[in-house]
């Protein structure tokens, strides 16, 4: 159970008084999808009208949600007694990669894992914390046991006033019989149901804050009531109502509920386009293919003179002309250009006459993957001229589809350690950050094209929270940086997520008829 104490006073204050109804339906393959519906006063600073908070809310939703493949009949309202209503369906490829945001709630980490028997076996598994608890001695435990107490009470009347209205409900389809389970309740031949409400929640806090047994137990084996509390068959019996873990098994054999590349696709078409407007993702599908939607000059640069010798001037004579332009759909990267003809309203060449020159070596992407913006050097144009009669070429881009996780081979992570066809090259103190970080970087014989990104997981196999670092690329090697609060553990594995179906295309480009500002000519 993810308890976070005195903090879990501030969560329930920035979720609000909240009430959770959530169904899945999941299939064998961890793929699968999840109705929500939540109801609640989420906090939030500001004057925003009632009109404008539903719709950052519901941006809030789809945004800050993480393993979702594609969201439908969204939707978010403002109620006429000042509630917010969400509703909205997810479909997840990965079950243990999903992380609703729920306006900021979140009480409960089901995981999905097999047993040896090929049963579906659902469990909660809190996440890992950024590092390990310390443990304390009896004698330390007991030292702290009345701040820690002191700290609860402090916090109880804002805790107390958020749980008065909680209510959360998670009902769960699986893709077999319903066999053995704990806390959790059947609803149906393959169904169960796991409730909660924030009264329960409180007393059971109440009693067991004030147990001395419980609490010593608690300090000694994690150091306090902050952080990441592991769950514990105690508290489990005063919520749930039964002392163990919160679990369910199936039984016989797996079958999936629901053809889900089916319902995904069409949702994934629909919802693109939904999400371009309200800016919460990328604009249409991956391009294949195709002309630029638009393309306009943005700019002109002229270069008369320079003194190379005296280090004067940084560019060499000539006209640079800036451009702006809508892609057939979204691209992985735009690696490079080639221009190909550029021709002044005289009829005289300015194209350059170097290769260097005439290929286009950055192209900036924007941040909806689907518009680029870049440069071409021009010769000088002929005195007469008033513009340029033509300047044409090609960009090449690169479209990734699916990926797939590639272990690359480590059992321990320290520097210096060799897998299959990477090293890590360093793992280090991060300093002057103000609290304790490490930061490894991995090294991959891999084109950077190809890597989508790249996850850390513990011994047990989760995935751990990391920042990115940053990374380089050159040929096909790839360096990554990766960046954990406390510190990495002495075991574990490095998943580089690499896109198994890379294509690369040619888009044409092309302007024709424009002055030397680069408008168009009368």
């Amino acid at each position: 159970m993810r308890f976070i104490l005195p903090c879990l006073a501030l969560l329930l204050l920035t979720a609000g008084c909240i009430d959770v109804e959530q169904e899945y339906t999941l299939n064998p393959d961890g793929s699968g999808k999840v109705v929500v519906r939540w109801l609640g006063s989420p906090f939030d600073i500001g004057d925003k009208s009632a009109e404008a908070r539903a719709k950052s809310l519901l941006k809030d939703e789809v945004t800050k949600g993480e393993g979702v493949d594609a969201w439908k009949d969204v939707s978010c309202v403002a109620r006429d007694d000042g509630k917010f209503e969400f509703k909205g369906t997810a479909y997840f490829k990965d079950f243990a990669l999903l992380k609703l945001n729920n306006a900021g709630f979140k009480m409960i980490s089901l995981k999905a894992t097999k047993d040896a028997a090929g049963n579906l076996v659902l469990v909660n598994e809190p996440a890992k914390g950024d590092a390990p608890p310390k443990a304390l001695s009896d004698e330390e435990a007991k030292r702290k046991l009345k701040d820690e107490r002191a700290q609860y009470k402090q916090s109880k009347p804002l805790i107390d006033g958020a749980l008065s209205e909680l209510k959360a409900s998670t009902k769960i389809n699986l893709p077999g019989r319903v066999g053995a389970v704990t806390n959790f309740k059947k609803a149906g031949e393959s169904s169960v149901r796991l409730s909660l409400e924030g009264k329960t929640v409180g007393k059971a806090l109440d009693d067991l804050i004030m147990n001395d047994e419980w609490m010593l137990k608690l300090l000694k084996s994690h150091g306090g009531l902050q952080g990441d509390v592991p769950s514990d068959d105690t508290l489990n019996e005063r919520i749930f109502g039964e002392k163990g873990p919160v679990r369910a098994v199936t039984t016989g054999e797996l079958k999936p509920l629901f053809d889900y590349e089916a319902e995904a696709s069409a949702a994934r078409k629909a919802w693109e386009e939904f999400a371009a407007r309200i800016g919460a993702g990328p604009v249409g599908p991956a391009a294949q293919g195709g002309d630029f939607k638009s393309l306009k000059v943005s700019g002109v640069r002229f270069v008369h003179e320079q003194d190379s010798e005296r280090g004067l001037g940084h560019e060499s004579p000539g006209m640079t002309v800036s451009f702006i332009g809508d892609l057939p759909g979204r691209v992985l990267k735009v690696k490079q250009g080639l221009l190909k003809k550029a021709v002044a309203d005289t009829g005289e060449s300015v194209l350059p006459s170097d290769d260097f020159s005439r290929t286009i070596h950055f192209v900036h992407l924007s941040n909806d993957k689907a518009g680029v913006s870049f440069d071409v050097k021009l010769k000088m144009p002929p005195a007469p001229s008033k513009g340029l009669k033509e300047v044409s070429g090609v960009l090449t881009y690169l479209v990734g589809g699916k990926t797939k996780e590639t272990d690359l081979g480590f059992d321990e992570l320290k520097a210096g350690a060799e897998g299959k066809g990477a090293k890590i090259t360093k793992i280090e103190e991060v300093t002057g950050s103000g609290e304790p970080q490490q930061t490894l970087e991995v090294q991959i014989e891999m084109s950077g094209d190809l890597v989508e990104s790249v996850v850390v997981k513990d011994s047990t196999g989760a995935e751990l929270k990391t920042s990115d670092g940053g990374s380089w690329s050159s040929g096909n090697e790839t360096s990554k940086s990766l960046t954990i609060k406390g510190k990495f553990p002495a075991k574990g594995r490095i998943v580089a997520r690499v896109y198994d179906d890379l294509k690369e295309y040619e888009i044409p480009f092309k302007i024709e008829n424009v002055d030397l500002l680069g408008r168009p000519l009368k």
